[in-house]
């Protein structure tokens, strides 16, 4: 499926090496997931985004839609899902990283699929790097 510019969302299916416990159910992801949604959540996605070489900056957007079809009651209530990246290559400014924005999730501005008019400040997520203090660039 075709999830934006040069970019493909790809259903892995749960086997060989994808069905091994310790990819989908590895205990980092769920020293995360489980203490959100609990022990007994379900696993209702299994994919891979793939952007190709020259694809542009997606647009802001939330991974899932609401609960209720309405912002304002989908963002009073807690999580009932989670999005959980694991990149397969490194994440730097040639190959892009995933921004998240603290706290849209209860927004109901921004919870919506719309792009946000004047988006908060973002992190960015890229392992391995890490924000200087003292200098405000990238350290390795």
């Amino acid at each position: 499926m075709e999830v934006g510019d040069k970019r493909l969302m790809i259903t892995l299916g749960v086997s060989g090496v994808f069905a091994a416990p310790e990819i989908f159910a590895h205990p980092v992801a769920l020293s995360i997931v489980s203490p959100l949604l609990g022990n007994d959540f379900i696993l209702g996605s299994y994919v891979a985004v793939t952007s190709m070489a020259g694809a542009k900056a997606q647009r802001l957007h939330t991974d899932l839609e609401g609960l209720f079809g309405d912002d304002e009651l989908d963002a009073s209530v807690p999580p009932h899902s989670i999005t959980l990246v694991i990149p397969l290559v490194g994440l730097n400014q040639v190959t892009g990283s995933t921004r998240f924005f603290p706290g849209t999730h209860r927004d109901p501005e921004a919870i919506s699929v719309r792009p946000h008019p004047q988006p908060p400040t973002a992190n960015r997520v890229c392992p391995g790097e890490r924000k200087s203090p003292e200098a405000g660039g990238p350290r390795k």
